[in-house]
């Protein structure tokens, strides 16, 4: 074998250990990144319960089938839509991982006098780094609200900025 296809073999091998490399670093830093998306979407169930004056509530139906993580683009897996319910039982003993039409339809709150705030999300992408997350709330059969947030990634934390809220209902 001549010298230049030693080379050759040489800097294609080293090319393809540098490319496996970078994708094994990026694969891990996204993965860790979902802990702060985790934190990212208790937050924001912060920033809507708190809105509401009632501070007891009978359930909580936080619907996270849908929530993505804004870095990765991707669901969150099922042990961070977990943690995220978890995290919401500081609000209420009861909570659910229901959409709003199917708890209505649900047995369990047909006909009820039950209170509490069902909550979803909506993520759009803008950039790298940059998301706008619609946050939907609705409180019994009092208020629906929606909130935009922009969600911004710096130095491995997410800043959050309310950018409006509508009342629906």
């Amino acid at each position: 074998m001549s010298k230049k296809k030693f080379l050759i073999i040489i800097v294609v091998s080293l090319l393809i250990l540098f490319s496996l490399i970078v994708f094994i670093w990026l694969h891990i830093k996204n993965k860790g990144n979902e802990k702060l998306a985790t934190r990212l979407y208790e937050d924001l169930i912060d920033s809507v319960i708190t809105q509401y004056p009632n501070t007891s509530y009978d359930y909580l139906s936080i619907y996270v089938d849908n929530i993505v993580d804004p870095l990765n683009k991707k669901l969150l897996s099922d042990g961070s839509k977990k943690e995220i319910l978890e995290y919401s039982k500081k609000y209420s003993s009861s909570v659910y991982d229901m959409r709003l039409n199917d708890l209505f339809t649900s047995e369990k709150f047909k006909d009820s006098n039950l209170t509490g705030i069902c909550i979803s999300f909506n993520f759009n992408l803008l950039d790298y780094g940059e998301a706008y997350i619609n946050v939907y709330s609705y409180l019994d059969n009092q208020a629906a609200k929606v909130q935009t947030y922009m969600v911004k990634y710096s130095k491995n934390n997410w800043n959050i900025s309310k950018i409006n809220m509508e009342i629906l209902s």
